[in-house]
Formats: structure tokens, C-alpha cells, sequence
């Protein structure tokens, strides 16, 4: 087994990873756009259908709507803005991406759904670091690694 494991490494070095790039890109692009759905529906379990996140980043997702909830209110996100600047495989199971992001986002009384706050914007760039598993490309973890003005797009 561990023998398979290296042939394959090697064999996977000298392969064309475009195929790898493009899944990861798919992957991270339908993160954020899921991300959306999961937000807008106040945490909704049917939003989670094909989120390719961890059960870490699930967690992490969920944390936040419960503090959010506990104090009445939702945020909506809207992505205005999406550039991927780096796509790295790292091996075949390890991938990093940099995107630079521009975000929308509004504050509603959840209840109501009525606006608590105007529409204020983020832009930042962020890594994402993804697992290939046996379902394919995971997002297990992503940060901001720099933030930009904060005026976003809007």
C-alpha cells in the first residue's frame, strides 16, 4: 500500500496538473457561493447540501450563526468582486489558493428581516487551504490574509 502511494506521487510530479487546478478552482468558487446560501438562510441544513467544506469549516460557519442568532440578527452576503491570483498543488492530496474578494454584506433583524444596518463592503485577499479526499476537493480552512479598505464594492 504505502509502496502504491509513492508510485503514485511520482507519477502524479510529472503529470499534467491543470485538471487539479481546474477542480480546485470549481471548488473554491462553489465554497463561497454555497457560503451565500448558508448565511441568507439563517443556517438552513438544506443550504449545506454540497458545500465542499470541512466539518471543521462547518463548525466554524454554524458558530457564527448562533452568535448572531442569539443576538437577533442575520447577515446577508453578496460577492461583487472575485479574482483568483494563485492556485498551487502542493502534492495530489494539498492545495493552496489565494483570491482577491470583494463583499457586501447587510445586517438584518432576523426576525423581520428588516435592515438593522446600511450595506457595507470588505475587500481582502484570503488563502484557502483544500484536501483531496475520496469525494474529491475539501476546503478545510480559509483566512484573510490582508484586508483591503473596507469599502468594497458598494
Amino acid at each position: 500500500m504505502a509502496d502504491d502511494r509513492v508510485a503514485s506521487e511520482i507519477l502524479w510530479q510529472y503529470g499534467d496538473k491543470s485538471e487539479d487546478e481546474e477542480a480546485i478552482k470549481r471548488v473554491v468558487y462553489l465554497f463561497n457561493k454555497k457560503l451565500i446560501d448558508i448565511y441568507s438562510s439563517g443556517g438552513l441544513r438544506k443550504a449545506l447540501a454540497g458545500f465542499p467544506g470541512s466539518k471543521n469549516t462547518r463548525h466554524e460557519i454554524f458558530r457564527d450563526l448562533g452568535t448572531l442568532k442569539m443576538s437577533g440578527k442575520m447577515i446577508i452576503y453578496d460577492m461583487a468582486n472575485f479574482k483568483f491570483t494563485k492556485v498551487e498543488v502542493l502534492d495530489s492530496r494539498r492545495a493552496v489558493v489565494d483570491t482577491y474578494e470583494e463583499w457586501n454584506h447587510l445586517l438584518q433583524d432576523a426576525r423581520t428581516r428588516k435592515p438593522i444596518d446600511r450595506i457595507r463592503g470588505l475587500d481582502a485577499t484570503f488563502r484557502y487551504e483544500l484536501l483531496k479526499t475520496n469525494s474529491g476537493w475539501t476546503v478545510m480552512g480559509h483566512l484573510p490574509t490582508k484586508r483591503g479598505s473596507g469599502e468594497g464594492s458598494n
